[in-house]
C-alpha cells in the first residue's frame, strides 16, 4: 500500500479547490487516510452542504478524494448534512470518521441543523477548514450555535500553506450546552510523516470541567449515601459520598443536591411514571442520582448506569433464631455416620468373640471347667474398655494380653474421635433455616415478604415474567406493598418487630446496618439473586463515560476498596455461629438420662427395698407361725405325758 500511496503522490495533480487555494484532492485524501487511521476508524463518510455542492470546484474535490481513499482501501461515501439522521450513518465494527469539507457560514449552518438530530458522539468528527491555527474569532464563529458534546471528538484541520504540507489539528468541545467553545492543541500532521499528536488520553484531555455546577439527586441510605447539611448547603457523605467527592476534586465541578419529595429511588407506577430520584432523572429536573441503584432492565429503558460499585447479592433476611436448632437428641447420635456406628459394634462383637475363643482354649490347656470364668463377662470388659474403663482381670496369656491390648487402643481412639467431634458440635453451632429457596418460602406459607418499597427490587417481582417471581409477588408482596418500609434499616427493623417477616435487599448495604436494629439477623444465601449497584444518569449523557473512566481509575488504585473498607465490615452475616460457650440445652439430653437413670434407679432400690420387706415379714411370719406349732406341739405332748 505504500507504494502505491508513494504512485498516487507522485502523479496525481495538485488541484487547488477551497477558497484559500490550500486544500486539494490529493492533500485531503492523505491527510483523511492517516486521520482515520489515528482515531482507528474503518469507514469515512464525506459530508458537505447543498449549497457549497452545488459549485464546480466542491464537487469536483469530493469525487476526487473519494476516489484516492478507495485506491487506499478506504470505504468511504459522500453525503449531503441535509439528508442525514439518526443511526444512519454506521460503521459495522466501529465509529466512523465524519468529515466537513467545508467551513463557510452555509457548512455551519447545515452542521447547527445536523446537531439537533445526530448525536456528534457516535462519530469522530473532521472539519478541513481553511482557518488558520490562531484564528479563533473564525473558529468560534463557525461553530456559534452547534453544540459540540464533551464526549465528542471534534477535530478542526488548520493548513498552514508553504512549500511542505503540513497541517495543524487543533480539538473544541463544549463543556455544556449554552458553555463557552473550547480549544486545545491535538498535533501536527506532515505528509509521510502522519500524525504527532499529544500523549494525553481522550478522557485525560477532558479532566477540568471548570467548575462547573452539576445537579443531582440524593438520599439518605446510611452507610452509602448520607445527605449533610453544611453551611446551609446539602453535600453528600457515606461510601457513594466520598466517591462523588473525589470525582469533585479530580475533574474539578462541584454538585447541586436535590432530595425527592418520596424519598424513593424510583420504580414504574402504574400510570407509567416514574417516582424518586429515577422520576428527577427523567424529567431532566437533575442529570444525575448519585445513590446505590439496582441495575434492572426496566430502569435501563430510562437512564443510564454508570459503572457498577458494589456487586453483591439481593437476598432474603430473616430473625436470627428463626431457624430451629437441631442441638438434642440426635445430634449426639450425628457425630458419626450410621456406617461407622456399625462398624464400632461390630468391632465390639469380634473382641468379644476372640476373647471368650481364647479364653475357653486358656481353660482347656489349664484343665479348669469353664464355668470358673463366665463368658457373658467379656461383653462387659469390652463395653467398659469402650467407655475407657480399666480391665482387673489377670492372665499370664500374651494372646489374651494382645486382645485386650487391641481392644483398649481400639476404644482410646473411638473415644478421642467421638469427644473431639461432639465438642466441635456443642460449640460450633449451625442454625438450620425454616426454608433456603425462594419456592420455600412460598411453600411453608408462614412468612410475609418485605422489599423496599418504590424500589428496584419492588419493579423486579411487579413487572416479572418469571412466573416464580410473580407467584412471589402475588402470594408474599402485594397485601402489603402500600406498606412496605421506606427504608432498608426500616425493613430490617420489622424484621424484629414482626415475627415471621423477611426482608429482601443488597446484602452489601445491610452490612453497614447491623448495628443500628435492635436484634441479630442473618441471611438465606439460597434465596438471592445476583445484583450490580450503580448511580443512575441521564441517557446519552456527555459526562458518563468520563466519569466510567475516572472510577475505573479510583478501581486500579485501589482507592475505591479503601472507600469501602473504612465504611462498612465485608464480612456477611451467615446462618452459622462461628463459635459459642456450650449451654445448659446443648447437654441437656445427657442431664435427662442421668436423671432417668438415677430416678430409675431410686425407684428400683425402693422396689428392692419392699420386695425384701415383703420377704422378710412373710418370712418373719412363717418363722413366727412354725414357732407357735412348736409350742402348741409340745404343749400338746406334755398334756398326752401327763395324762
Amino acid at each position: 500500500m505504500g507504494c502505491r500511496f508513494i504512485r498516487i503522490v507522485v502523479f496525481v495533480s495538485l488541484q487547488a479547490v477551497s477558497c484559500m487555494q490550500q486544500w486539494n484532492k490529493t492533500l485531503a485524501a492523505t491527510f483523511i487516510f492517516d486521520v482515520r487511521a489515528h482515531l482507528r476508524s474503518t469507514c469515512v463518510f464525506l459530508f458537505s452542504d447543498k449549497e457549497t455542492s452545488n459549485s464546480e470546484g466542491v464537487s469536483q474535490l469530493l469525487v476526487g478524494m473519494q476516489k484516492l481513499l478507495t485506491l487506499l482501501h478506504v470505504a468511504s461515501a459522500v453525503v449531503y448534512l441535509e439528508d442525514t439522521s439518526e443511526n444512519l450513518l454506521q460503521c459495522q465494527r466501529n465509529r466512523p470518521l465524519f468529515v466537513m469539507t467545508s467551513s463557510n457560514m452555509a457548512a455551519a449552518h447545515a452542521l447547527q441543523q445536523a446537531s439537533s438530530r445526530l448525536h456528534f458522539s457516535d462519530a469522530k468528527w473532521v472539519l478541513l477548514s481553511d482557518f488558520q491555527y490562531r484564528d479563533t474569532q473564525k473558529i468560534d464563529k463557525f461553530f456559534n450555535n452547534t453544540y459540540v458534546s464533551l464526549d465528542c471528538e471534534f477535530l478542526v484541520a488548520h493548513p498552514t500553506g508553504g512549500h511542505h504540507a503540513r497541517v495543524d489539528i487543533s480539538e473544541v468541545y463544549r463543556i455544556s450546552q449554552g458553555t463557552l467553545l473550547q480549544r486545545s492543541f491535538f498535533g501536527v500532521w506532515r505528509q509521510g510523516f502522519g500524525i504527532e499528536g499529544t500523549n494525553e488520553s481522550f478522557f485525560e484531555r477532558r479532566s477540568d470541567l471548570q467548575g462547573m455546577v452539576l445537579k443531582a439527586a440524593a438520599i439518605t441510605e446510611a452507610p452509602v449515601t448520607i445527605l449533610k447539611e453544611k453551611n446551609d448547603k446539602l453535600v453528600l457523605d457515606g461510601f457513594f459520598g466520598k466517591v462523588w467527592q473525589v470525582l469533585e476534586r479530580r475533574l474539578n465541578f462541584t454538585t447541586d443536591y436535590q432530595v425527592p419529595d418520596d424519598l424513593a429511588w424510583g420504580s414504574l407506577m402504574e400510570n407509567d411514571s416514574w417516582n424518586g430520584m429515577i422520576g428527577l432523572i427523567v424529567r431532566n429536573e437533575v442529570h444525575i442520582a448519585v445513590s446505590e441503584f439496582t441495575m434492572t432492565a426496566l430502569r435501563a429503558t430510562v437512564v443510564d448506569f454508570s459503572v457498577p460499585l458494589i456487586n453483591t447479592k439481593n437476598c432474603v433476611l430473616i430473625l436470627q433464631d428463626s431457624g430451629e436448632n437441631n442441638m438434642l437428641w440426635t445430634r449426639f447420635l450425628d457425630v458419626f455416620s450410621f456406617r461407622l456406628w456399625v462398624m464400632v459394634l461390630f468391632a465390639n462383637l469380634v473382641m468379644t468373640v476372640f476373647l471368650k475363643m481364647v479364653n475357653r482354649v486358656k481353660l482347656w490347656c489349664a484343665g479348669r471347667i469353664p464355668t470358673e470364668s463366665p463368658d457373658a463377662h467379656f461383653a462387659v470388659y469390652v463395653l467398659g474398655m469402650l467407655c475407657m474403663q480399666g480391665v482387673s482381670m489377670k492372665t499370664q496369656f500374651s494372646s489374651q494380653r494382645m486382645l485386650y491390648l487391641i481392644a483398649q487402643l481400639t476404644a482410646v481412639t473411638v473415644y478421642t474421635a467421638y469427644s473431639a467431634v461432639l465438642i466441635s458440635f456443642l460449640t460450633i453451632q449451625k442454625a438450620v433455616l425454616p426454608f433456603n429457596s425462594l419456592r420455600e418460602l412460598i411453600d411453608i406459607g408462614t412468612y410475609k415478604l418485605g422489599v423496599l418499597a418504590n424500589s428496584g427490587q419492588l419493579n423486579a417481582f411487579n413487572t416479572a415474567t418469571d412466573p416464580l417471581m410473580k407467584e412471589v409477588y402475588t402470594k408474599l408482596i402485594a397485601l402489603e406493598k402500600d406498606t412496605l418500609p421506606p427504608t432498608i434499616e426500616a425493613g430490617m427493623q420489622r424484621i424484629c418487630d414482626r415475627p415471621k417477616y423477611a426482608f429482601m435487599t443488597s446484602l452489601d448495604v445491610v452490612l453497614g446496618l447491623l448495628d443500628t436494629i435492635t436484634c441479630k439477623l442473618t441471611s438465606v444465601l439460597g434465596a438471592s439473586i445476583p445484583e450490580s449497584l450503580a448511580m443512575s444518569i441521564q441517557q446519552r449523557s456527555p459526562y458518563r463515560a468520563l466519569f466510567n473512566y475516572n472510577l475505573n481509575e479510583l478501581f486500579r488504585n485501589g482507592i475505591l476498596k479503601e472507600l469501602r473498607a473504612k465504611e462498612w465490615p465485608t464480612e456477611l452475616p451467615g446462618g452459622s455461629i462461628p463459635w459459642t460457650s456450650v449451654s445448659f440445652k446443648d447437654v441437656y439430653p445427657i442431664v435427662i438420662i442421668l436423671g432417668t437413670g438415677t430416678v430409675a434407679a431410686i425407684f428400683l432400690l425402693f422396689l428392692e427395698m419392699l420386695i425384701r420387706y415383703s420377704q422378710r415379714r412373710t418370712y418373719n411370719n412363717i418363722q413366727t407361725a412354725s414357732h407357735y406349732i412348736k409350742l402348741y406341739n409340745r404343749g400338746h405332748t406334755l398334756k398326752n405325758i401327763h395324762k
